[in-house]
């Protein structure tokens, strides 16, 4: 699959806007992503990724990982979302966690 993928490092009140104004949910989150993808694109992939670099560094604290680590889960967590899955279940999210273990070595 090809296209482009824009990843944009936010504090936590542009993610919560952006939360808030594409989600209707007012609350800080880590990451968002956005398929820009319409019916003429044929298979490729255009999408925006938006990843709060506050909440890496909270989360960074929280887990005992490196900030560097939570922003490339954040990425990796991203990208799946824009590849179809979902962490909506706890089997959906456990599925997800597996896919984001094959990317990224995750401090356990």
């Amino acid at each position: 699959m090809s296209g482009n993928i824009s990843v944009c490092f936010v504090n936590n009140k542009k993610i919560k806007e952006l939360n808030s104004r594409f989600h209707a949910r007012p609350e800080v989150t880590d990451v968002l992503a956005f398929d820009l993808r319409n019916a003429l694109d044929k298979g490729k992939l255009f999408a925006d990724i938006a990843i709060s670099t506050d909440k890496a560094k909270e989360n960074a604290e929280i887990f005992d990982t490196s900030n560097q680590q939570k922003l490339d889960l954040y990425a990796v967590h991203g990208v799946l979302h824009l590849l179809g899955y979902n962490d909506s279940t706890p089997k959906k999210k456990a599925r997800m966690r597996e896919k984001e273990c094959q990317f990224i070595k995750l401090k356990q």
